[in-house]
């Protein structure tokens, strides 16, 4: 995993969003030489790399998208669970005519203290049911595959076979779709269990939407990364 400092992150995200950055001149600097300035060196990046980097630019592109996201505070969870039976959540499912998912991973560090979210809704919005899960320590892009997974597993687990995801990860929407590669190796086994577990649904879709449409599952994932914080103080 390649780590960025902060300004570096910023000015990645200026660079892909096209707009001028503090530094003006540091703005009208080639893409290609900002990363090989990232590096450490002059040279061409070591071809071993170069999909971890098509990885880096699709998942900072999001964050320049939410910049609050990859580093910084969790936002304070603004949301409450209702506590459900399985055979309320069962049922609640099953009396939806379509049932949407939207889902999100947290990491506060990136890689760093870890959550997950997922909101079921059904067509016109009314929530059925939402998960909120501490995941120990993980990147954001392990984050947004584990919850989708999670995701995924709740909605077999109570009977479910046709469903639509909702992400605000483009990269992992994209890999998912076949649409992008999947250059990072540390990816792999989460990349797999998603594509097997969607392989059992008669029906599946999965769309990237922009972060503003993606609150409810987003503070969800938040309430992960307050349980994983929590979690952490109560052990130390």
């Amino acid at each position: 995993m390649i780590r960025l400092t902060k300004s570096q992150r910023r000015k990645m995200s200026w660079l892909l969003l096209g707009r001028k950055a503090n530094d003006e001149a540091a703005a009208e600097t080639p893409l290609s030489s900002v990363l090989r300035g990232m590096l450490g060196g002059n040279k061409p990046a070591d071809p071993s790399r170069v999909g971890e980097l098509v990885d880096l630019l699709y998942d900072l592109e999001d964050q320049a998208r939410h910049p609050d996201t990859g580093g910084g505070k969790a936002a304070s969870p603004a949301v409450e669970i209702e506590e459900l039976t399985e055979e309320e959540i069962r049922a609640r499912f099953a009396s939806a005519a379509a049932v949407k998912v939207h889902v999100d991973g947290a990491s506060k560090g990136n890689p760093g203290p870890g959550g997950i979210g997922a909101a079921f809704l059904d067509g016109s919005d009314k929530v059925l049911h939402q998960v909120a899960q501490p995941i120990g320590t993980a990147t954001n892009n392990e984050a947004e595959y584990r919850a989708v997974i999670a995701g995924l597993e709740e909605a077999l687990r109570h009977g479910l076979r046709r469903i639509t995801v909702f992400t605000d990860s483009r990269l992992m929407a994209g890999q998912m779709t076949g649409e992008f590669a999947v250059k990072t190796r540390s990816l792999l086994p989460f990349v797999r269990k998603a594509v097997d577990l969607r392989k059992r649904f008669d029906f599946f879709e999965i769309h990237a939407v922009p972060r503003e449409k993606n609150q409810l599952a987003d503070a969800l994932s938040n309430v992960g990364v307050a349980m994983n914080e929590e979690k952490n103080g109560d052990a130390g």
